[in-house]
């Protein structure tokens, strides 16, 4: 759908708590132009509160992660060679057509302007209750992409072991965003398996 309302050369695709900061444009412009068929943009989080903070960190974390990070911007070409987003994907949909465009043998590059990701008041509990929903449909992600997925579902991500030392300079919020992982990888495990029970 994305494709087809699309009247430009490039596709940017955003949420609608995202904010652009001001060079993102120009900077995925210029990556193009140097011979790039997608662009990964860095994102960054801002939010009131605990757990909000904990994210802040956690998304910190994934700068530069290959692994979590996916191309936000395309050129149309490569977006519609692909047949764009996977419209039977209710999660993971950005990784699958980030994994599409690479295996596809386009080139992704990467800026270093960021994406603002408001999160607001973040709750514990609609961050569990998010991540059990997404565990009842990223079954679909890992059967396109089963060596992929066992590393981006991983409890412990590579992220955090590389960026140790960011999470020991603020402890309580590192403390906070290990136990909000666990829950929320809890609440996936949960989601998958009522999906199952509801298959049977």
């Amino acid at each position: 759908m994305l494709g087809r309302l699309a009247k430009g050369e490039f596709i940017l695709s955003i949420d609608s708590d995202m904010e652009l900061t001001p060079n993102v444009v120009a900077e995925c412009v210029a990556k193009v132009e140097s011979g790039f068929d997608a662009v990964i943009i860095p994102e960054f989080s801002v939010g009131e509160g605990f757990w909000a903070k904990c994210r802040v960190l956690e998304k910190e974390c994934y700068i530069g992660d290959e692994l979590i990070e996916a191309s936000r911007l395309f050129k149309r070409e490569a977006f519609e060679e692909v047949n764009g987003y996977d419209p039977e994907l209710e999660a993971g949909e950005d990784w699958d057509l980030n994994q599409r465009i690479r295996k596809a043998g386009y080139r992704i590059g990467r800026i270093n302007a960021l994406i603002k990701h408001h999160e607001g008041g973040l709750s514990l509990w609609k961050t569990i209750r998010k991540k059990c929903q997404y565990g009842k449909t990223l079954e679909k992600y890992k059967r396109k992409h089963p060596n992929e997925a066992k590393q981006q579902l991983r409890f412990i991500r590579p992220a955090f072991v590389k960026n140790w030392r960011k999470l020991v300079r603020d402890p309580i919020h590192a403390f906070g965003m290990l136990f909000m992982k666990t829950c929320e990888f809890a609440a996936g495990w949960l989601g998958a398996l009522a999906k199952e029970d509801h298959r049977l």
